[in-house]
Protein backbone atom coordinates (compact mmCIF):
# COMPACT_ATOMS: atom_id res chain seq x y z
CA UNK A 1 0.00 0.00 0.00
CA UNK A 2 3.03 2.66 0.75
CA UNK A 3 4.79 1.75 -2.15
CA UNK A 4 1.65 1.99 -4.11
CA UNK A 5 0.87 5.87 -2.78
CA UNK A 6 4.38 6.57 -3.38
CA UNK A 7 4.48 5.92 -6.94
CA UNK A 8 1.26 8.01 -7.58
CA UNK A 9 2.87 11.14 -5.12
CA UNK A 10 6.07 10.69 -8.04
CA UNK A 11 3.90 10.01 -11.06
CA UNK A 12 1.73 13.21 -10.24
CA UNK A 13 4.72 15.15 -9.30
CA UNK A 14 6.33 14.36 -12.95
CA UNK A 15 2.83 15.12 -14.60
CA UNK A 16 2.95 18.28 -13.09
CA UNK A 17 6.05 19.63 -13.35
CA UNK A 18 6.08 18.25 -16.97
CA UNK A 19 3.28 20.52 -17.44
CA UNK A 20 4.39 23.36 -16.11
CA UNK A 21 8.18 23.15 -18.03
CA UNK A 22 6.32 22.59 -21.03
CA UNK A 23 3.52 25.09 -20.68
CA UNK A 24 4.35 28.03 -23.07
CA UNK A 25 7.52 26.51 -24.60
CA UNK A 26 8.44 28.07 -27.74
CA UNK A 27 7.03 31.82 -27.42
CA UNK A 28 8.64 35.07 -27.71
CA UNK A 29 11.23 35.64 -24.64
CA UNK A 30 10.79 39.53 -24.38
CA UNK A 31 7.06 39.49 -24.35
CA UNK A 32 5.86 41.42 -21.26
CA UNK A 33 6.30 45.45 -21.48
CA UNK A 34 9.63 45.67 -19.38
CA UNK A 35 11.37 42.77 -20.37
CA UNK A 36 12.87 44.88 -23.65
CA UNK A 37 13.80 47.98 -21.42
CA UNK A 38 15.63 45.49 -19.59
CA UNK A 39 17.54 43.80 -22.22
CA UNK A 40 18.11 47.71 -23.77
CA UNK A 41 19.63 48.95 -20.75
CA UNK A 42 21.94 45.70 -20.27
CA UNK A 43 23.11 46.42 -23.74
CA UNK A 44 23.89 49.73 -22.93
CA UNK A 45 26.22 48.97 -20.18
CA UNK A 46 28.13 46.47 -22.98
CA UNK A 47 28.08 49.21 -25.15
CA UNK A 48 29.57 52.14 -22.70
CA UNK A 49 31.18 49.87 -20.51
CA UNK A 50 29.66 51.51 -17.43
CA UNK A 51 28.95 48.07 -15.16
CA UNK A 52 27.90 50.20 -12.39
CA UNK A 53 24.36 52.08 -13.76
CA UNK A 54 22.26 50.76 -16.16
CA UNK A 55 20.27 53.37 -18.65
CA UNK A 56 17.68 53.09 -20.18
CA UNK A 57 16.30 55.93 -22.65
CA UNK A 58 19.15 58.38 -21.22
CA UNK A 59 17.91 57.56 -17.46
CA UNK A 60 18.99 55.81 -14.98
CA UNK A 61 17.12 52.19 -14.18
CA UNK A 62 17.55 50.79 -10.83
CA UNK A 63 14.22 48.40 -11.28
CA UNK A 64 15.88 45.08 -10.92
CA UNK A 65 18.86 44.39 -8.77
CA UNK A 66 22.48 44.95 -10.78
CA UNK A 67 23.14 41.49 -10.90
CA UNK A 68 20.43 40.93 -13.31
CA UNK A 69 21.89 43.06 -15.64
CA UNK A 70 25.08 41.60 -15.32
CA UNK A 71 23.68 38.25 -16.18
CA UNK A 72 21.90 39.08 -19.21
CA UNK A 73 25.00 41.35 -20.26
CA UNK A 74 27.39 38.43 -19.54
CA UNK A 75 24.55 36.48 -22.33
CA UNK A 76 25.13 39.32 -24.65
CA UNK A 77 29.03 38.95 -24.62
CA UNK A 78 28.90 34.68 -25.00
CA UNK A 79 26.16 34.69 -27.79
CA UNK A 80 25.92 37.83 -29.24
CA UNK A 81 23.30 40.57 -29.11
CA UNK A 82 21.06 39.93 -31.90
CA UNK A 83 21.15 36.02 -31.28
CA UNK A 84 22.01 35.34 -34.49
CA UNK A 85 23.66 32.91 -33.39
CA UNK A 86 20.98 30.37 -32.19
CA UNK A 87 19.57 30.92 -35.80
CA UNK A 88 22.64 28.68 -37.54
Amino acid sequence: MHRQRATATLLTLLLLSGTLFFFRLGTPGLFDAGEPAYAQAARGMLETGDWITPHFNGRPRFDKPILFYWLITLSYRVFGVTGVWFTR
